[in-house]
């Protein structure tokens, strides 16, 4: 009698060991929100509400833009045409890396209650951008190598991948970048034009 409790509290913790990795994988999970034209994911086209559950790669094409929605984050992202989006691991401390192109982060107040050890962000190769309850765009160019970013709302923290103590706090109304044109260091940030930040909004939603 005493063997069969013990298997059953031994299946019990087996049970619920399970039940908590399968929460802490829902909290991981990203959902296509909305879709136009043509985006892979691994190099498989993407379908509207699909789940996806795994590192990989998100690549749309010519006048195509995909936005997937992060329950663990309570975020929208958006990815632009020709651009190249990297859904990383779960064991790295940031979720996503632009590798090409343009992508923009929303956050919202839709979160799942479910703990995480992660950072909302995305990295290039260059930079890293921390969020702070926000919403900002990245562009990343692989020819010059240039991170850029807008600040639509709330800050952003912006790190130099190859010096972690150059670091700047971008806010509302902000642009700036790093690499190419801007430079190998992180320096003060601009105030730019209202116009210039719709012009941004517009193109990146």
């Amino acid at each position: 009698m005493q063997i069969n409790i013990q298997k059953s509290l031994k299946n019990l913790t087996v049970l619920s060991l399970l039940l908590s990795s399968m929460s802490v994988m829902a909290a991981n999970d990203f959902i296509v929100a909305r879709l136009k034209g043509k985006v892979t994911f691994n190099g498989v086209p993407l379908k509207l509400n699909q789940k996806i559950s795994k590192g990989g790669t998100l690549q749309s094409s010519d006048k195509s833009f995909v936005s997937i929605k992060s329950l663990e984050f309570g975020s929208n992202i958006f990815l632009s045409a020709n651009s190249s989006l990297k859904i990383n691991d779960v064991k790295d401390k940031v979720p996503l890396s632009l590798v090409e192109g343009a992508v923009r982060w929303v956050t919202t107040k839709d979160k799942t209650k479910t703990k995480t050890k992660r950072v909302g962000g995305i990295k290039t190769k260059n930079a890293v951008f921390g969020v702070r309850g926000t919403n900002f765009a990245i562009i990343y160019g692989k020819l010059l190598g240039e991170s850029e970013i807008v600040c639509f709302d709330g800050k952003v923290n912006f790190t130099n991948q190859k010096n972690r103590k150059n670091t700047k706090l971008i806010t509302k109304g902000q642009w700036g970048g790093l690499g190419g044109r801007f430079g190998s260091v992180i320096t003060t940030m601009d105030k730019v034009p209202k116009n210039v930040v719709e012009h941004f909004d517009k193109l990146l939603k």
